[in-house]
């Protein structure tokens, strides 16, 4: 009897804490013992989805989190949903405008020195072609080029957190479907085509997404070349019915249907939250993350010249559109 007794004791603490972390586990499971007092975290698009998510559970553990939102309006509702609702902060960041990207960093280091997760959460997908207000194509623009300025504003923040901020791109399995041309990052071969409504706008989502891995891959050859103590990780969150659907309704539909196939919300920000918080992923910088689990992205070949090819351009390309705005003003 005692022998049985204690296996069953040692059982229940197998799954209380030490459960693999998988497939179905919640954001807030991932470390809930974990004290997050004392640390800042950006979390961009935070007003809805995973991004909401992300910023409760960072909350919940004592974080302060700044919501980087474009609707921030929307956001400060949220606000009010939120745990420890005096450590949040709602700042405006519009992804589709450098500008925007640019003032945020600069009042952000107005308000903090030190900055110890960057989330890059926001996000849109399959759109009609449109393009920002910087002329890049929107989902380009959003989900990569806008994040990618954002890192390299805030990294002098991440550079000096103690142990090394830690940077976290929402990535999607998505980046299987792309179709990655170094001579046309922009789609414009395909723009108000036929053929970009009915499916290359799938293909660009899956560009923009493949773009996010190998920035991850890229910044962190650079960070440990020169023994930086920033870390940096590419995630797929799972298929999760947000807003993010707002443009496939079809595919929306199709999703309720088998909803058996989809995380929750809850599910969805999981990996995202062990990238942020776990130390198991120490080592794994400029890894690819799903389901809690280091796993191998879909990756084009000579993916590490592409990935060095890749930020030299997205340098040019933002570089091109400062300047330019330096020199209208």
């Amino acid at each position: 009897r005692s022998f049985k007794l204690s296996y069953y004791n040692e059982y229940k603490s197998y799954l209380r804490y030490e459960m693999p972390l998988n497939w179905y586990t919640k954001a807030e499971d991932v470390l809930p013992e974990r004290d997050l007092s004392g640390l800042v975290a950006v979390v961009t698009g935070a007003n809805t989805g995973i991004g909401l998510e992300t910023a409760r559970v960072l909350l919940k553990q004592g974080a302060r989190v700044i919501l980087a939102c474009r609707d921030v309006g929307k956001a400060r509702l949220a606000v009010h949903t939120l745990p420890n609702p005096d450590r949040a902060e709602v700042m405006s960041l519009d992804l589709a405008s450098l500008t925007s990207v640019t003032q945020f960093c600069h009042d952000f280091a107005a308000r903090h020195t030190i900055l110890h997760i960057l989330v890059c959460n926001a996000g849109v997908m399959a759109t009609p072609y449109t393009r920002t207000q910087d002329g890049f194509e929107l989902q380009f623009g959003v989900n990569y080029l806008g994040h990618f300025h954002l890192v390299e504003l805030l990294l002098p923040g991440l550079e000096a957190a103690p142990q090394g901020g830690r940077i976290i791109h929402v990535s999607s399995m998505g980046h299987r479907i792309s179709m990655f041309d170094m001579e046309d990052l922009q789609a414009e071969r395909y723009a108000g085509t036929k053929r970009y409504d009915f499916y290359y706008k799938w293909i660009q989502y899956g560009n923009s997404k493949l773009a996010q891995i190998l920035h991850t891959i890229e910044l962190n050859r650079r960070l440990r070349e020169r023994d930086s103590k920033v870390r940096i990780y590419a995630v797929h969150p799972g298929c999760i019915l947000t807003n993010l659907f707002q443009h496939v309704t079809v595919i929306y539909w199709i999703c309720m249907i088998f909803t058996f196939l989809c995380k929750s919300i809850e599910q969805g920000a999981a990996t995202t939250i062990f990238c942020a918080v776990h130390p198991t992923v120490e080592g794994h910088s400029g890894g690819y993350f799903k389901d809690c689990r280091l796993t191998r992205p879909i990756l084009p070949l000579k993916h590490s010249e592409k990935a060095r090819e890749l930020y030299d351009i997205s340098k040019k390309l933002i570089g091109g559109v400062l300047n330019n705005s330096k020199t209208d003003g």
